[in-house]
């Protein structure tokens, strides 16, 4: 979000070209090949980083990395273009002409109106994140729900299987949820509507 937020701020700056390659790059690349190149440059090659286990915090920063990158680079792609969209706006000119900054400006009156789709993003790409653990702890050796899933089954074992199936349910309608109350404090419009409606009744 936050990286969003800095590439829309100048058009065509070595500050936009290098975050929009970056990005471009995260979704280009996929997370199970993206967790092979960590492993070997930061791992082997440098050796400041475990290549697998859960041996402290260490071992945890490439997983969350390879897991992650593909996501992130979504998000800060929807918040840019959404803050460049709504900066043409006429309230954002009403609130320079009051003599805010532009950091109050950007920070307060458009990310919040910028942050609604990538929200929705998070939302709908719940399932998907959870499915990528398989993967990422796979690559990992990491001994986490999702390895455990595919050992499972590959076992066969149903029992295991049904578990990770109504705990991969449970965390998307629990993140979706608070997606949506996220969503109710963040806009006013939304709580606004609803207001009306049970006004209505």
């Amino acid at each position: 979000m936050v990286v969003g937020v800095a590439s829309s701020r100048r058009r065509r700056g070595p500050v936009e070209w290098l975050i929009s390659g970056g990005t471009l790059i995260g979704l280009a690349i996929p997370s199970f090949w993206l967790g092979t190149l960590l492993i070997l440059f930061f791992a082997v090659r440098l050796g400041w980083l475990p290549s697998s286990g859960d041996d402290g915090w260490k071992a945890i920063v490439l997983p969350v990395v390879a897991l992650t990158l593909h996501p992130a680079s979504v998000i800060a792609r929807l918040v840019r273009a959404n803050m460049r969209e709504v900066s043409g706006s006429a309230w954002v000119r009403t609130a320079q002409s009051k003599g805010l900054s532009p950091w109050v400006i950007r920070w307060r009156h458009m990310l919040p109106n910028a942050v609604m789709p990538a929200m929705g993003y998070v939302g709908l790409h719940a399932a998907g994140l959870i499915g990528g653990t398989i993967v990422i702890e796979s690559v990992f050796a990491w001994p986490g729900v999702g390895r455990m899933a595919l050992q499972g089954a590959l076992a066969r074992d149903i029992p295991v299987i049904h578990a990770f199936v109504v705990y991969s349910a449970v965390l998307v309608v629990a993140i979706n949820l608070v997606v949506d109350l996220l969503a109710a404090a963040i806009d006013p419009r939304l709580r606004v509507g609803r207001e009306v409606a049970y006004a209505t009744r």
